[in-house]
């Protein structure tokens, strides 16, 4: 579940065992459990230890992709190759900038250092030409 996209075959099968043999959720599974997902569905399968396939992960929005089995590599590496085209910088904020705001009230967001940040790179015009002119970008990375 760290990962920024995540396939699941729809027959995958997934569980939060640790109800079931009385433990507890580690630190990793119960916080991005929550952060995916949201409270209510993870406090659900880590309370129940409800087993779910690849398809109701999506539904529960615990995988972003599901797909048939035979086709979740090609899948994944098909997200893959289109993240891997576009630039390294772009790629780098908007991962900080989703992860910084998503902890954060909508006005402190907007005041985000990150947020501003994006405005500073040397092909900030060009990048807001291109989308103007719908032309590809000769962008470069910082």
């Amino acid at each position: 579940m760290s990962a920024d996209v995540v396939v699941a075959a729809e027959d995958a099968r997934a569980c939060e065992v640790f109800a079931r043999v009385g433990g507890c959720p580690d630190t990793g599974s119960n916080w991005l459990l929550q952060q995916r997902a949201g409270a209510g569905v993870a406090r659900l399968l880590a309370m129940t230890g409800r087993e779910i396939s690849g398809k109701t992960a999506r539904e529960l929005g615990v995988v972003e992709e599901h797909v048939p089995a035979e086709r979740t590599e090609e899948t994944a590496i098909a997200i893959a190759r289109e993240m891997a085209a576009h630039l390294m910088y772009g790629k780098e904020m908007v991962k900080r900038v989703m992860r910084s705001t998503a902890v954060c009230s909508y006005t402190k967001r907007s005041k985000s250092s990150v947020t501003r940040r994006l405005l500073w790179p040397h092909d900030f015009c060009e990048a807001m030409e291109t989308f103007e002119q719908k032309r590809p970008p000769r962008l470069r990375d910082c």
